[in-house]
């Protein structure tokens, strides 16, 4: 019998105790790597890169060459956790007071948020106020 770490033939009498190992070190050390394999095979692939490249300054994905406009990218954009902005240009639209232009960051990268052709519908009426 041969032992399961380190490849050499297990003495008789350590063959009464264990038939996998020549020694408790080895049993161990075998333990530990086996963890690390099967921690490896557990980790998730990394997604794949996208075929554009990334502007540096506006934060823009352009295509590459040769990837039709209507093509979708293989991944999506991650949706920030952390978005802080700022509240301007507000309009009213009946009882309401609408913030339609948000400028700050989002996961410490600029970003810009803003809403048009705002408009709201009360409850009760059959019409919508066009925000002003």
């Amino acid at each position: 019998m041969c032992c399961l770490y380190c490849g050499k033939d297990i003495g008789a009498f350590r063959l009464l105790r264990d038939s996998e190992f020549c020694s408790i070190v080895h049993r161990k050390k075998y333990g530990e790597r086996l963890g690390k394999a099967l921690h490896n095979i557990a980790e998730p692939e990394p997604a794949p890169k996208k075929k554009g490249s990334k502007d540096a300054q506006t934060g823009a994905w352009s295509l590459a060459s040769g990837e039709a406009a209507g093509e979708e990218a293989d991944e999506a954009p991650k949706k920030p956790s952390v978005v802080i902005t700022t509240w301007a240009d507000y309009k009213k639209a009946g009882p309401l007071l609408i913030s339609t232009d948000h400028r700050g960051t989002a996961d410490e990268k600029p970003v810009r948020i803003s809403f048009s052709d705002v408009s709201v519908k009360v409850v009760g009426s059959e019409n919508w106020i066009k925000a002003q």
